[in-house]
């Protein structure tokens, strides 16, 4: 488990992040969902081992600030949001930068982890091996970061996956393959934490979502248990959880007006339950 106790993270004199307990748990895919500025990439680099203000973040019931970053990284690793382009590595290198923190890259089994790896994540050792880096596709790109962390977490014991928004600039399909690799990982028992903007996505493909807003928590539960109104809350607009029964799947929708109430929070704030009825009129 992760845990954060009283975490609080202040930027430029202003608090961006708490104070905020959480608790993750391995085996499981929790989506850190919430509007803009509410603290989403703060809280994921607060579990990844990025310096707080004050509090404590402990895994697996040690104090992160207890160990070294290269020993945590045999256990624990991080895709970030990044617009920047690796260098012209070839991609087996590339991916073979997983196993830095395990000493073992040169290891005869090290190439055997990266071939495995890179067909875990979709990419043919025989077609991509030699394919450097700055030549893939943004697609491509995105599942040769995804073969590197899954050479990084090789193996047997605790281990955690932290994403932060995986899913941006991916089409649809490779959206959701992305998430479905989540998955599998999650089924092995790694603990997967994501930053998610696709609600739709969030609600398919999570087990359980910690709404944030204002660097505060405002619940966590079950995906299958987050209500319209719990979305509403977190983003300020109207927007409505529509489920399925018969092919179990959701999806989100926003309703008429909501841009509007969500471009006016003070407004949404200080409205009365007759300024509600009124808007659906």
């Amino acid at each position: 488990m992760i845990a954060l106790e009283q975490v609080t993270v202040a930027r430029g004199g202003r608090v961006a992040l708490g104070p905020i307990d959480l608790r993750v748990r391995r085996g499981r895919i929790t989506a850190i969902i919430g509007p803009s500025g509410a603290g989403k990439s703060t809280l994921i680099a607060a579990l990844a081992g990025a310096p707080i203000t004050s509090g404590a973040v402990l895994c697996d019931g040690v104090a992160l600030a207890s160990r070294a970053p290269r020993e945590w990284a045999r256990t624990r690793a991080v895709l970030a949001q990044s617009a920047e382009r690796p260098f012209a590595f070839a991609l087996s290198d590339f991916v073979a930068l997983g196993r830095l923190p395990h000493g073992d890259r040169e290891h005869p089994r090290a190439r055997e982890i990266v071939e495995r790896s890179m067909r875990w994540a979709g990419l043919d050792p025989g077609r991509f091996a030699q394919r450097t880096v700055d030549t893939l596709s943004g697609g491509e790109l995105q599942r040769a970061q995804l073969a590197r962390v899954r050479a990084q977490l090789h193996g047997e014991g605790p281990r955690w996956l932290l994403l932060d928004e995986p899913t941006t600039h991916l089409d649809l399909p490779l959206q959701h393959a992305l998430l479905e690799r989540c998955a599998s990982l999650r089924d092995e028992g790694v603990g997967v934490v994501l930053v998610l903007h696709e609600l739709s996505l969030a609600l398919q493909w999570a087990d359980e979502l910690l709404l944030l807003r204002g660097g505060r928590a405002l619940a966590q539960r079950a995906a299958s248990e987050v209500t319209s109104e719990d979305l509403t809350e977190c983003f300020g607009a109207r927007l409505a959880v529509v489920r399925d029964a018969a092919s179990g799947l959701s999806m989100v929708t926003v309703a008429r007006g909501a841009s509007t109430a969500a471009a006016n929070p003070q407004r949404q704030q200080g409205e009365t339950h007759d300024d509600r009825s009124d808007d659906h009129r």
